[in-house]
């Protein structure tokens, strides 16, 4: 739990920087860096539509991309709660945040990250190939895992599986972006969702604290 208010801390930093940089805040609605994270989810409240509709046009076709790949790739069996459900949208802490960025350059730029994770819950956790990481100008690829973690199978034996997440490469997680051939499928663990949205055979949640 305190694991995860830092990662969503570090997110609304960057959302809150990511419109600074492209310039969409008037002066009189910009907090200073100072300004508790309370002033800024206020000030990106007021922009979420903006935030969703880039999700929707720029990211939702490349997920659907990317998901027939990993498919096609046997990274994931299926598209299941159990299985693959799910993808991180982050920004590389590399990336050069500055007022002269305009947001869709942000959003094509190759800092974009969107990591998934097969074998979410079922008995494969320790399969290699279940990180994979993926960029709006890059295919899908398998990644090492960075952090141990241990698991029960169905006969009850404790087994270790590597997994990834945005923190160990080093960028800014911000949202969670669920997905299903059904609605059940897509708010099988989450369901209270900031947006719901269709894209081709899939239904999408996405999940923010914003």
């Amino acid at each position: 739990m305190f694991r995860r208010r830092i990662l969503e801390s570090m997110r609304n930093l960057f959302i809150f920087i990511l419109w600074l940089s492209a310039g969409l805040l008037n002066a009189e609605e910009i907090p200073s860096l100072s300004a508790s994270q309370n002033d800024i989810r206020a000030v990106l409240a007021q922009r979420r539509e903006e935030f969703y509709e880039t999700v929707e046009e720029l990211l939702l076709p490349k997920i659907v991309q990317d998901v027939d790949e990993i498919l096609r790739n046997g990274w994931a069996d299926a598209v299941s709660p159990k299985d693959l459900f799910h993808v991180h949208l982050a920004i590389s802490l590399a990336y050069p945040l500055d007022k002269t960025r305009s947001y869709p350059q942000i959003f094509n730029g190759r800092h974009l990250i969107l990591l998934y994770h097969s074998h979410e819950y079922d008995d494969r956790m320790d399969d290699p190939n279940r990180n994979i990481l993926s960029s709006l100008s890059q295919p899908p690829r398998v990644i090492p895992g960075s952090s141990k973690g241990t698991f029960k199978d169905k006969a009850g034996v404790e087994r270790q599986f590597m997994t990834t997440n945005c923190t160990d490469l080093e960028s800014w997680y911000v949202a969670q972006i669920d997905f299903g051939r059904t609605p059940e499928d897509r708010s099988a663990w989450i369901s209270d969702f900031n947006k719901t949205l269709r894209f081709g055979d899939y239904y999408f949640g996405i999940f923010t604290d914003f």
